[in-house]
């Protein structure tokens, strides 16, 4: 009898034992589900609590240098371009992102047609400038989104991205990219400090369709310029809000750089004003022209390196103006370290071919 007991105690046991296992195993296999993200609030630059949503998948921006932004922390983020691609940038961009519409800017000059914009969906408008808290409230009005202001200098791109990188959830992603800003920052200012002042290259930046136009000395444009410690020559008020500044024929003959840098605009032929310069006869007593030193900062390909678009990717343009002016200082390999910076920053593998056209006049083959 006591036998018979035993053995139907050990056969419940195991059947509750089987029970509470199988029990455990449908536990395992049917995970509670994740409670939903609740909206969350920042502060912006503009000093604005913005609510936003849980989850953003697309942005509208209303700047390039925004897009530019956007683009190279997540580009499937982006809902447009503010302006129309040149041929040139679409072959560094990758399809889909060469094809997104052309929304129009809102900024200095609004070009965006609202009731156009409102017909793509879309969670948040990115506003870098103005910082105008009024601004910012009317679009987000205008549009029923939230709007979000981030402003820093190139400079602290950094930054820029650890805020865009929190908004998007892209953390992981924004300080690889905030840490080589900062590094590249922080190693060319270091650098640009041992360079004694009798031994600073004079350079003039040379914009507009006979290179009589500029933007001068401290100018967010030519920001490049002046942090790597080249001397300006156009030490000179800056005139007007969109840059280019007016400059005579005689006031350049007077200050003879020994570098110019010029800046093709949007969809015209690269190296036009190098060709241009290097062929005047009224610029061939300038100390550049005379020595061949006149070069073309790469752009559109697919952002310039410095000039328009004032973001991040103008980061490596300190790099290339560094190393351009100062070989002895910089002393980088520019070729590898553009191809680095592309594969970090617009995350493509550029072959050789694609990078002579990348710098194209920005180095010394075409003076060969």
């Amino acid at each position: 009898m006591k036998r018979t007991v035993s053995v139907a105690l050990i056969l419940m046991l195991m059947f509750g034992v089987m029970l509470s296992a199988a029990g455990c195993a449908n536990n395992a296999q049917t995970p509670a589900p994740a409670p939903e993200t609740a909206p969350r609030t920042m502060t912006d630059s503009a000093g604005r609590t913005v609510t936003l949503p849980a989850k953003v998948n697309k942005v509208y921006c209303t700047t390039p240098a925004a897009a530019t932004m956007l683009y190279i922390l997540a580009p499937e983020t982006l809902l447009g371009w503010n302006y129309q691609l040149a041929p040139h940038a679409k072959n560094f961009i990758p399809a889909p992102y060469n094809e997104l519409p052309n929304l129009g800017a809102w900024h200095m000059t609004k070009t965006t047609n609202v009731e156009e914009l409102l017909k793509y969906d879309f969670e948040l408008v990115l506003l870098s400038v103005p910082t105008d808290p009024a601004i910012a409230d009317d679009i987000a009005t205008q549009t029923g989104k939230p709007v979000f202001v981030i402003n820093y200098p190139v400079t602290e791109s950094g930054q820029y991205f650890e805020v865009l990188g929190e908004i998007l959830g892209k953390e992981q992603r924004a300080n690889e990219l905030a840490d080589y800003c900062n590094e590249v920052i922080k190693e060319i200012g270091d650098k640009a400090a041992t360079i004694p002042q009798d031994e600073l290259v004079t350079v003039y930046y040379a914009e507009g369709n006979n290179g009589l136009m500029t933007d001068p000395k401290g100018s967010i444009i030519s920001q490049a310029l002046d942090y790597v410690n080249g001397q300006n020559v156009a030490d000179i008020p800056e005139k007007g809000g969109g840059g280019m500044t007016p400059i005579t024929l005689e006031q350049l003959l007077k200050w003879d750089p020994e570098v110019i840098v010029t800046w093709s605009t949007f969809n015209e032929k690269p190296g036009f004003l190098v060709e241009q310069i290097l062929a005047n006869g009224d610029w061939k007593e300038i100390q550049a022209v005379k020595n061949k030193r006149v070069y073309e900062a790469p752009a559109d390909k697919p952002f310039s390196f410095f000039g328009r678009l004032p973001a991040a990717n103008q980061i490596i343009g300190f790099k290339w103006a560094g190393q351009l002016l100062y070989p002895d200082v910089y002393q980088y390999d520019i070729r590898q370290e553009i191809k680095e910076f592309y594969k970090l920053f617009y995350q493509l593998d550029l072959t050789d071919s694609q990078l002579d056209d990348v710098l194209d006049y920005g180095d010394e083959r075409h003076l060969q």
